[in-house]
């Protein structure tokens, strides 16, 4: 069996595929600037910004935002503010990330990427409905 029919036959199965290696090291670093650069713009003493938010309104609203989940033991329970440097505190940037985020952007939109999950996916046309950084 190929290493692409793997991959497909994976994604079929669990619907999504991990592939090492796909961003060169230069692109993870840009990344990893850009992941600092949100972290550092977002405002921690603001408890509005860190309110457990679920539910189907929420995901459709959070489409073109960029929104940051936290671990649940950096939110201070009487508070609801940040407790821990927010390099710790964030386990994750998604939702409207790709559309926020001029690297996430250049790497969801790129021919590497459209070419990569046409060829395990075989879908004609795909579409980016959420993106999302994992720290």
């Amino acid at each position: 069996m190929t290493a692409l029919k793997e991959t497909v036959d994976f994604y079929n199965r669990n619907g999504y595929v991990k592939v090492s290696s796909f961003l060169t090291p230069e692109e993870v670093e840009t990344m990893k600037k850009d992941v600092s650069r949100i972290l550092n713009e977002t405002d921690v003493a603001n408890p509005g910004r860190v309110e457990k938010l679920t539910g189907t309104q929420y995901h459709i609203d959070s489409i073109t935002k960029s929104c940051l989940w936290f671990e649940s033991s950096a939110i201070d329970e009487k508070t609801g503010r940040v407790n821990v440097p927010i390099e710790r505190a964030v386990h994750k940037i998604a939702h409207g990330v790709h559309l926020n985020s001029k690297v996430a952007h250049a790497a969801t939109f790129s021919e590497k990427m459209k070419s990569m999950v046409r060829a395990v996916s075989q879908f004609e046309d795909p579409a980016v409905i959420q993106g999302k950084f994992n720290l």
